[in-house]
């Protein structure tokens, strides 16, 4: 009875959200933003995942996500429908506060500046992210070495420094930098741009690099969000609704993922090995962000609220030396002990970083700030040219928003996501109000 009663209110608040999510892209002049990229994680991670693992038989149960969501009790239900309600409402109250219809014309697009910074950001971002990865990977021995090391390094138990020199590892923050210039690269590759066969070239090599980088260091799901940023535009001039196909795609190739952990074992030198399953199966790899809001108050009770100190020594945790506590760390300590280094760590999605901050009041104060965020964002997304190269531009805010929401610490959005700060910083630049 209490399944029934659990199904059932995930399924009113999925429906709730789709229609939303529907309602959000009419407002946007029918077209995908930054607020469905953020709306479209929510529904799959908070309201779908759930849903199936408690409906399908054949999930592996021992898994410590999934057995949260079999296990929890109604009190731990009602406490996560009661947050999953007030962040919805209040971040969609938000963003349509700050995306007003008669408000959308205030922004104004300007190619020239955008060209301007774009031209500016790609070149130092090559040059010190290309350069510092280019460090990185001869300190390994080479490209081969350096992805032989992949599953090693991507393990919290080490880190660079214990196979190269302590400045060599260090050069993987600034090399993080590779993965924006294609981004931006692209849109300076028409003929109307002045060097542009210099762009291309840059835009080619940083393609490559930004590739070996997520190989080395992020992993298959960095590699697959990459691929639909320059994949999406594409499928845009196919299909009317490239994001819908796009997901049924996803859908049915779920088993790739086995194929891509294979792989990733496989340049690691630990030889070949695959063994075919279904798409259930996969659902334990899904399942963290709502086992961690389930878990929400359990992890508050080992560690204590954190009082929004994250939102400074976040960005403090940027310098070389500066080590604070990131908020992760109590969520991975509930999961993995004391030896949660050796067995991986469980990132924060969006809800349970508010609660760690605040409690419920730090959900409300997430709801607001990304509402407001993505409510300015969209607004200016829609003045920007509809161009393959400036689609490019789009998806990834898209793309880095819905990554953003099972990703949500400061030290991860600093450190680690360039490629959303510095294009939406790009984007900001180029946007100017309209004096009319």
């Amino acid at each position: 009875m209490m399944n029934i009663f659990i199904v059932f209110t995930l399924i009113v608040i999925l429906m709730i959200s789709m229609y939303k999510l529907f309602q959000v892209n009419r407002r946007n002049d029918k077209t995908v933003g930054a607020c469905s990229g953020a709306l479209f994680a929510f529904i799959m991670y908070y309201c779908c995942v759930p849903i199936l693992v408690t409906c399908f038989s054949g999930v592996e149960e021992k898994n410590s996500y999934i057995k949260t969501i079999l296990t929890a009790g109604l009190e731990e239900y009602i406490l996560v429908f009661i947050g999953l309600i007030i962040f919805l409402a209040v971040f969609l109250g938000t963003y349509k506060r700050y995306n007003k219809k008669r408000s959308s014309d205030k922004y104004i697009f300007s190619e020239a500046k955008w060209v301007r910074v774009a031209k500016f950001v790609t070149i130092s971002t090559f040059v010190v992210g290309g350069g510092s990865f280019l460090i990185y990977i001869l300190a390994f021995g080479g490209v081969s070495q350096l992805l032989s090391y992949a599953e090693y390094l991507r393990s919290f138990a080490y880190s660079g420094s214990s196979v190269v020199s302590y400045i060599a590892s260090i050069m993987v923050i600034p090399a993080r930098l590779i993965t924006v210039t294609p981004v931006v690269a692209i849109t300076l590759c028409g003929n109307k741009t002045k060097n542009h066969g210099i762009y291309r070239i840059i835009f080619i090599v940083s393609i490559i690099m930004t590739i070996i980088f997520n190989m080395a260091n992020a992993g298959r799901t960095s590699v697959i969000l990459f691929a639909l940023i320059f994949g999406i535009p594409m499928m845009e001039k196919v299909f009317k609704h490239p994001w819908r196909i796009a997901i049924i795609i996803g859908l049915f190739s779920l088993p790739i993922l086995g194929l891509l952990d294979s792989f990733f074992v496989y340049i690691s030198g630990m030889g070949w090995s695959y063994e075919s399953v279904d798409a259930i199966s996969y659902l334990p790899q899904f399942a963290y962000p709502f086992s961690n809001v389930l878990n929400m108050t359990k992890i508050v009770d080992l560690s204590g609220f954190r009082w929004g100190q994250d939102f400074i020594t976040g960005v403090l945790n940027i310098i070389p030396g500066v080590n604070f506590q990131p908020s992760v760390e109590p969520t991975c300590y509930f999961y993995g002990g004391a030896n949660w280094r050796i067995t991986g760590g469980t990132p924060n999605d969006i809800i349970t970083f508010g609660y760690l901050e605040f409690g419920f009041v730090g959900i409300v104060l997430m709801a607001v700030l990304l509402g407001i965020f993505l409510g300015k964002a969209d607004r200016m997304i829609k003045t920007i040219d509809s161009t393959y190269a400036y689609r490019v531009v789009t998806t990834s805010i898209i793309v880095n928003t819905f990554a953003y929401m099972i990703n949500a610490d400061i030290i991860s959005l600093v450190r680690n996501q360039f490629q959303y700060t510095l294009v939406m910083m790009c984007i900001l630049y180029s946007c100017r109000r309209n004096a009319m």
